[in-house]
């Protein structure tokens, strides 16, 4: 919500719906080998602020140069989300 302040001057609906959802996506991959709820609230920081770009660049391409969307926001929302977690996961497992 705050990029959408800082880059567009106004709050947009959908970064307040798609944020939460966003973290709880990237967390629920992540959070399996963590209990400690600092790296939950880091983890979906990272997946929110991810998610503004991917809707930007969306946004961008699909309203500006002209190009038809290849895919819908539920791919960003989960199938990208959910593989960055998955990373993190692999990541941290290997750390632990």
């Amino acid at each position: 919500m705050a990029l959408g302040l800082i880059f567009y001057g106004r709050p947009i609906v959908r970064h307040l719906v798609y944020g939460p959802i966003t973290g709880a996506v990237i967390g629920g991959a992540f959070l399996y080998y963590t209990s400690n709820p600092v790296y939950a609230i880091v983890v979906g920081a990272v997946g929110g602020i991810l998610q503004f770009i991917f809707m930007t660049f969306k946004q961008y391409f699909v309203n500006t140069k002209g190009y038809r969307p290849i895919t819908s926001v539920s791919f960003t929302l989960f199938g990208i989300q959910g593989f960055i977690g998955s990373a993190f996961a692999v990541c941290w497992k290997q750390i632990i």
